[in-house]
């Protein structure tokens, strides 16, 4: 809690007072922003605004005028009447008004991407009917307009948007028809150029602008002092009335009974003075003092951050990142130093690891690839919405293997969905077109499609025409050579995707008769048939199903030669023994087990499911009785060497969120290398044992303090939060362990604890840690933000953990700040 104003507090407001009018020169209420150019037509536009189609459904479009407040980085529409059409009222060519609601905005910075064309569930669904001659019922306007070089997409963050005043869960996608192509083309270059600005303007000023805004109820441009005491509750800033009243009256410059923008931020600053860095800048200054030349500037980050960079190095850091009066001063000061260690590369993530550093040219085997298990599912596994926005998601957060569940659809087309479920369908072919898109965005190295095929000959037939004919070049159709004996690297099949699913034996090829059971249909069904007659789903809706996936789960099936044909490293085979695998599999042929099947063998068995590991492929999906799209752990088939770890992609739990910090290394690229003792022939590996290595990492972490700790979605507005940390360890059960420091009373703005926490780490290419800040209550502890990062991939020194909410989006301004030591010590 922040009781009384000190005399550092002072000084620091006499230097802030000498700078107050820079301030004012800087900073005004409606934006600081730097405006474009007025030659620049897509702003010029923009601001104007357009009249566009929003496109809900192929039946539901609303005609409605989108407009951009550069200023306040807004896009919103206003309309003065609120058209939609249906195809109905397309026929009667009529327009039905409706009201005017409330105005609908979208904040610039929670643009996740802007799309052009057909890309989204909606447009595919559009296109489709389009084909179907759908245009007929059309209004002509419309019929000029619906092409899709005049098409383009938005999509909007999580629990970011703000649309008729309530917040939405999950990804939300506006689907908008300009009028023209020209006009499309103007709106996506225009909105790139403003998402491109929001992430490189000044993040601290940016966001302190927005909470006065949003503080300033009767919207006079000034912060009266119930206003300036909401505001300090906002920001989890725990003071008394009388101190808070103090400071009001000291940073007042005009007068007035209220404070400007300026004269709020000087109270701010004064109030996020951080202590702890003055004691750092005094320890490595010779004089002792908040001023560093170059040499101590370079001694600091020797001896603290382990970075070894030259005098020229030290000064171009100096002229980067000290404030704009001193750059030419050759000193870094205090708000120097702040800078250098918030915005610059001394984060707790090493910089390194955001690239590709791993050794690329490995068997496949050897790498742990991200794998999603029914990507087309966006909500649960028996009513949920199939949708093509899986796969791009996935594809751009680095999935790298991917599932398609394909059946016989009508209109003689393979259909995706989750079978003998009330999930919605749909096209093969729509969605290879958006992994095709999408497939190298993000990574270079192979993607693996695999398939759980319930299709028909005929329709596997089609489906092998759409596999080469949309994939195109990317397809890998390659026989295996007959003297391989083990996989290609991820380098040599960059830009390749592959098919996994069953592969026809030689002798039986030409045989029309071959009848072969589906890989994990057995299992599978028996799963969804228990989870369905389980699962609280309408009365009488999974009756009929049941029986019938019972039925399914005992039938065999036939397999289209030109389907096998393209199957080549990942042919797919039923598991019966791993004695039968050592005597009789070829290298490419591969497993995939229910979560339930591999945690008992790796129990039982580990050591040689661990050695099956480093020739095969083993793949590991959730049991069907998690019609939740819950998770399970993964962390005990990384220990085994599994390389596909299968996860519901769309659920943001503990163990996607474990899944996503380790796959952030590597340049999150897809793919990471196993430690060795889970990829080397000569060396024998039980995974119930910890790992034999002669040093241990002793891990000491110092958690000095926190900035800007956001309040708890469950928190009221009067709340204060009362923040500890916790940091645990996951990975191998040898080093699975968890500290936590003591909570700081009413202050989410600035805690300091100081506390210090030790661990020693045994598997460290396994180890996860995991940072949390809670909030300390009586009847749950509720998070306020949390980050992990492999243990491989931590930088020592001074470091700011960059906090994220529950779902890994980026909690504004929100960190930690640690101080990290690690070492290494001989295994007793």
């Amino acid at each position: 809690m922040i009781d009384s104003i000190s005399q550092k507090d002072e000084e620091l407001f006499r230097c802030i007072k000498k700078s107050s009018s820079d301030i004012k020169s800087r900073v005004d209420f409606k934006m600081t922003r730097k405006k474009s150019p007025s030659e620049n037509l897509p702003l010029n536009m923009m601001t104007k605004g357009t009249v566009m189609y929003k496109v809900r459904s192929s039946s539901k479009w609303y005609k409605r005028k989108y407009k951009v407040d550069i200023d306040n980085m807004k896009l919103f529409y206003s309309p003065s009447t609120k058209h939609f059409w249906t195809s109905t009222i397309a026929r009667a060519s009529k327009c039905i008004p409706v009201p005017p609601e409330d105005l609908s905005i979208v904040s610039i910075r929670y643009l996740i991407e802007v799309r052009k064309g057909w890309n989204t569930d909606v447009f595919q669904k559009l296109q489709t009917r389009f084909r179907r001659n759908f245009q007929r019922a059309l209004h002509p306007t419309l019929i000029s307009m619906l092409k899709e070089e005049n098409c383009f997409s938005l999509v909007i963050a999580p629990a970011r948007t703000i649309a008729s005043g309530s917040k939405l869960d999950n990804t939300y996608v506006v689907d908008l028809i300009a009028p023209s192509m020209e006009v499309r083309d103007a709106w996506v270059r225009g909105l790139n150029q403003l998402i491109a600005c929001s992430k490189i303007e000044d993040a601290e000023q940016r966001w302190l602008i927005d909470r006065i805004r949003e503080a300033d109820v009767n919207g006079n441009g000034s912060l009266n002092f119930e206003e300036c005491l909401g505001l300090l509750k906002q920001l989890n800033i725990g003071m008394r009335r009388s101190e808070a009243r103090k400071l009001f009256d000291k940073v007042k410059i005009d007068g007035q009974d209220a404070l400007g923008p300026e004269e709020f931020i000087r109270l701010y600053r004064i109030l996020n003075h951080r202590p702890e860095l003055e004691e750092i800048m005094k320890k490595y200054s010779a004089s002792h003092s908040v001023l560093w030349d170059v040499e101590e500037l370079k001694a600091f980050l020797y001896e603290e951050q382990h970075d070894f960079l030259s005098i020229e190095d030290c000064k171009d850091m100096i002229e980067e990142y000290e404030p704009e009066e001193n750059k030419n001063s050759g000193f870094l000061s205090l708000e120097g130093f702040q800078k250098l260690l918030t915005m610059g590369q001394e984060d707790i993530f090493n910089k390194r690891h955001r690239t590709v550093y791993q050794d690329m040219t490995q068997p496949l085997t050897r790498y742990y690839i991200a794998t999603s298990h029914n990507t087309y599912l966006i909500q649960d596994q028996l009513l949920g919405e199939s949708s093509i926005e899986g796969y791009v998601q996935a594809l751009k957060r680095g999935c790298r293997c991917l599932e398609l569940d394909t059946w016989d659809g009508p209109d003689e087309e393979p259909i995706i969905f989750h079978g003998y479920t009330l999930t919605s369908r749909i096209l093969l072919k729509d969605v290879l077109e958006a992994i095709k898109k999408y497939a190298f965005s993000v990574s270079q190295y192979p993607i693996i499609l695999s398939i759980e095929n319930h299709c028909s000959v005929p329709y596997q037939e089609k489906m092998a025409y759409y596999f080469r004919t949309i994939l195109g070049e990317y397809l890998y159709t390659d026989c295996i050579g007959e003297n391989e004996k083990e996989h290609p690297s991820p380098e040599s099949l960059s830009k390749k995707i592959f098919i996994k699913g069953k592969k026809l034996k030689d002798e039986l090829m030409m045989s029309e008769e071959c009848h072969f059971m589906l890989e994990e249909e057995e299992e599978r069904e028996e799963d969804l048939a228990n989870a369905l007659a389980s699962a609280p789903t309408p009365p009488g809706e999974g009756d009929e199903i049941i029986p019938t996936l019972m039925a399914a789960s005992s039938q065999r099936k036939r397999i289209a030669k030109e389907l096998s044909d393209l199957v080549n490293y990942f042919s797919a085979k039923r598991f019966s023994s791993f004695e039968e695998c050592k005597n009789s599999w070829e290298f490419n042929e591969m497993t995939s087990l229910s979560e339930t099947v591999a945690l008992n063998l790796g129990c039982t068995q580990g050591l040689d499911f661990a050695t099956f590991n480093k020739k095969h492929f083993s793949r590991i999906y959730p049991k069907g009785t998690r019609t939740d799209s819950s998770n399970f752990d993964p962390c005990p088939f990384w220990n085994l060497g599994c390389q596909m770890v299968a996860l519901n992609y769309q659920t943001w739990d503990k163990f996607v969120y474990l899944n996503e910090a380790k796959f952030a290394q590597n340049g999150r690229c897809g793919y990471l290398l196993k430690p060795e003792y889970l990829t080397s022939d000569k060396i024998s590996y039980d995974p119930n044992k910890p790992p034999y290595q002669k040093r241990q990492i002793n891990v000491t972490i110092k958690v000095v303090s926190a900035q800007y700790l956001p309040k708890p979605p469950c928190a009221s507005e009067t709340d204060i939060v009362d923040p500890y940390v916790s940091i645990k360890v996951v990975g191998h059960p040898a080093d699975q362990t968890k500290k936590r420091t003591s909570f700081i009373s009413n202050n989410g703005f600035n805690p300091v604890w100081n506390e210090t926490c030790n661990f020693v780490v045994n598997a460290p290419e396994q180890a996860i840690f995991y940072f949390c800040v809670k909030d300390q209550n009586i009847t749950s502890n509720a998070l306020i933000g949390q980050f992990a990062l492999p243990c491989s991939s931590i930088n020592e020194g001074y470091r700011h953990v960059y906090l994220e909410d529950c779902r890994g989006q980026k909690l504004e301004k929100a960190t930690l700040f640690v101080h990290v030591q690690m070492s290494e010590s001989e295994q007793e």
